[in-house]
């Protein structure tokens, strides 16, 4: 696409030219970089998979679970005593706009402050 009103379609031959050329200078030299790197972790546990059947990685992945499961338990009770925490201060709040309520009929059904 040379310009900003022409549309790409698959198998276009800016699509041939231009994003071939594109993989093959800017993608490829980043994906072999990336294999190089990663390719020993890859066979280990590769080998590890056919060795153990991979026991100890989904004993890995268990425990990982069970962690994230606690800290998800401990930030809902924190979230929890923050919302009680709050909610006091806003009862008196709510007692005034009942009073409103009563006194100025057009508000009635009007709720501005829910405490539940």
């Amino acid at each position: 696409m040379e310009k900003p009103e022409e549309v790409f379609t698959f198998g276009s031959p800016w699509q041939e030219g231009n994003f071939s050329t594109k993989s093959e200078a800017e993608l490829e030299p980043r994906i072999e970089d990336l294999a190089t790197r990663f390719a020993g972790r890859i066979t280990q546990h590769t080998m590890n998979v056919a060795f153990t059947g991979g026991a100890n990685i989904e004993a890995g992945a268990e425990l990982a679970a069970e962690e994230a499961g606690k800290i998800e338990e401990e930030k809902s009770q924190q979230l929890a005593a923050s919302k009680h925490g709050l909610s006091q201060p806003v009862t008196p709040l709510d007692q005034l706009e009942l009073v409103m309520h009563k006194a100025i009929p057009s508000f009635d059904g009007i709720e501005l402050i829910d405490t539940e």
